[in-house]
């Protein structure tokens, strides 16, 4: 995520929305990150007191960039850098997969079938080319 695209967020039903364009799937189209309101508020804290700090040491080519290491880099995988953040301070942190995944046995147990093709496409996972988990029977 850039700097550029929290900043272009907006609020969706009550909750702060961002569309980040660079991802790991990007090639199906923008992300959404949905921050509530507690998240929206500590990522502006960052943004105004912590990341001034660090960007002033940004490598070049990161200076638009959202989460840099204290060095100026890319945060490159931020699910390890938030695991061992909440290990060093006695949180459990589940990592992204493992959210997808309690996710997708939620909707494929409770959600009807246009509310769970709605998720799927939230997911970014392909409808056209059938599922792509499988659980319980189900699919999303």
């Amino acid at each position: 995520m850039t700097v550029e695209e929290y900043q272009a967020g907006r609020v969706v039903k009550n909750v702060y929305t961002v569309r980040v364009h660079s991802h790991k799937t990007a090639k199906t189209g923008s992300a959404v990150i949905m921050f509530d309101d507690q998240l929206k508020k500590r990522a502006d804290k960052y943004m105004l007191y912590a990341r001034p700090l660090i960007a002033c040491n940004a490598v070049a080519g990161n200076e638009g960039v959202f989460f840099l290491t204290i060095s100026g880099q890319k945060i490159a995988n931020i699910s390890q850098r938030m695991t061992t953040i909440g290990n060093h301070v006695g949180f459990t942190v589940y990592p992204p997969s493992q959210v997808r995944r309690t996710w997708a046995t939620y909707a494929a147990k409770n959600l009807k079938e246009d509310e769970r093709q709605s998720m799927t496409k939230q997911m970014r996972h392909s409808i056209e080319h059938g599922p792509i988990i499988r659980t319980g029977g189900r699919h999303i």
